[in-house]
């Protein structure tokens, strides 16, 4: 999946209507990705909504939001590693 893929599911597509508004969500994914790096995590993330940026993670409750679910992903994660063995 390719980052323009991984911020078309998060953010609203009226709201990505110009180059300047692909290249503002851009930047703000890859200093996200810089924290949570994991492709995978991003790829099968929900929110059960959508965004009007993904400057929403920046915020107090974008932050909680974003660090529960990686939290619980890495959970899963090691659960099933766990099974296979």
């Amino acid at each position: 999946m390719t980052k323009q893929q991984i911020i078309s599911r998060f953010v609203y597509k009226e709201r990505l209507r110009s180059s300047f508004d692909w290249a503002r969500e851009m930047k703000i994914l890859k200093g996200l990705m810089q924290e949570y790096p994991e492709l995978p995590f991003w790829e099968n993330v929900d929110l059960g909504f959508h965004l009007n940026s993904l400057a929403w993670f920046k915020s107090e409750d974008g932050i909680n939001k974003l660090a529960t679910l990686y939290f619980e992903y890495n959970q899963f994660r090691e659960r099933f590693k766990s099974q296979l063995k």
